[in-house]
């Protein structure tokens, strides 16, 4: 493997790394159901995200920016956790 492959793997790693841990903490704040690891989630998610942009690339006219917004937005809503309204354990989620 040549210098520029290694470091686009290890860039790639270190994006997919970022993802994880922002799930773990979403999970662990109750923001994000836990039926999927964190790894997992990353994982999907990068595969999403680049899906997309490839999509941009090929058919720009049919992947505005508010279609990508809506595509993303779409997927992570649903991994929402379900909203607890009482309880000693209960959250509230907020949204946009």
């Amino acid at each position: 493997m040549d210098y520029r492959s290694a470091e686009q793997r290890h860039r790639y790693e270190v994006f997919r790394k970022g993802l994880a841990d922002a799930a773990a903490h979403d999970q662990g704040m109750g923001i994000l159901a836990e039926r999927h690891s964190p790894g997992e989630l990353a994982r999907v998610l990068a595969t999403l995200l680049d899906g997309v942009a490839v999509q941009v690339v090929f058919a720009p006219d049919q992947w505005p920016a508010s279609e990508q917004r809506r595509v993303v937005d779409g997927y992570l809503e649903s991994l929402a956790a379900p909203i607890t309204t009482w309880g000693p354990t209960s959250r509230m989620r907020t949204r946009k």
